[in-house]
C-alpha cells in the first residue's frame, strides 16, 4: 500500500493519489510545496482523513466533484481555503476531513 504520505522539505512536490480504496493520507509542506491531485481516486466506506503539516509552505488539493470536505485544520498565521461549491447532498459521494497544522502557509482545496 506504500507510505501513504508526501512530504516536500525545501522543494516542490507533485502526488497523484489513484487508489480507489483510499482512506488516509500525510502531506508535509516545510519550506516547501505539495500538489496533491486526488480525482483519480475512491473513497473506502465513503469517508477518508488527510492530515497535513504545513509551516512556511503552501498545500493545493483537488478532489472530485462528488467529495464533502471539512476542513478542520487551525491555521496559525496562515489561512485554509475552500475555493469549491460542496456537492449536494443528493450528488456527495462521501467525505474527506482535513486536519492538522497549518503555520505561515497556505492550504486551498479545488475541485
Amino acid at each position: 500500500s506504500g507510505d501513504n504520505a508526501v512530504r516536500a522539505f525545501f522543494s516542490g512536490a507533485e502526488e497523484r493519489v489513484t487508489s480507489q480504496e483510499f482512506k488516509f493520507l500525510q502531506a508535509t509542506a516545510i519550506f516547501g510545496g505539495v500538489e496533491l491531485d486526488l480525482t483519480g481516486a475512491r473513497l473506502a466506506g465513503d469517508k477518508a482523513t488527510l492530515e497535513v503539516t504545513v509551516f512556511f509552505g503552501g498545500l493545493d488539493i483537488r478532489v472530485p466533484p462528488g467529495w464533502t470536505v471539512n476542513l478542520e485544520v487551525s491555521p496559525v498565521a496562515g489561512e485554509a481555503l475552500l475555493k469549491r461549491q460542496q456537492p449536494a447532498p443528493g450528488e456527495a459521494t462521501g467525505v474527506l476531513t482535513i486536519t492538522g497544522t497549518l503555520n505561515f502557509g497556505g492550504i486551498s482545496v479545488t475541485g
